[in-house]
């Protein structure tokens, strides 16, 4: 299996897709595309409705997971309070620097580096 830690994509999809529907086994769609057996077993359980799996679907379902996955790994987003203090010393015209800098220094709100609330930034974007 050559493929690890990489997402699958639609053209894998479409095949997975096509080898059910001609009654293939997982353990065989896993060796035609070199990809592991509970990786095909995951992709077909997870994005199966209605017991069919559905290419298109599954691969919509992906991309929106993929973009969404950014955004509920940010710190900022998650914590309101950090939040609404980050925006606040931006719109004063502090920098990332001392936006951070500022925020370190009370104790009721986490601290985050510069480059998270760049992050943040581009996210708004």
């Amino acid at each position: 299996m050559t493929n690890k830690k990489k997402h699958i994509s639609y053209e894998e999809r479409f095949a997975i897709e096509k080898l059910i529907n001609a009654g293939y086994p997982v353990r065989e769609i896993s060796r035609i595309l070199d990809r592991g057996i509970s990786t095909i077993h995951t992709e077909i359980t997870d994005n199966s409705t209605q017991g069919k799996y559905v290419a298109l679907e599954a691969q919509s379902r992906s991309i929106l997971l993929q973009r969404n996955k950014k955004l509920r790994h940010n710190k900022i987003i998650k914590n309101p309070k950090l939040k609404k203090a980050v925006e606040e010393l931006l719109l004063e015209g502090l920098s990332p620097e001392k936006v951070s800098e500022f925020i370190s220094k009370k104790r009721s709100l986490p601290n985050i580096s510069p480059k998270s609330i760049r992050k943040f930034l581009r996210q708004k974007a």
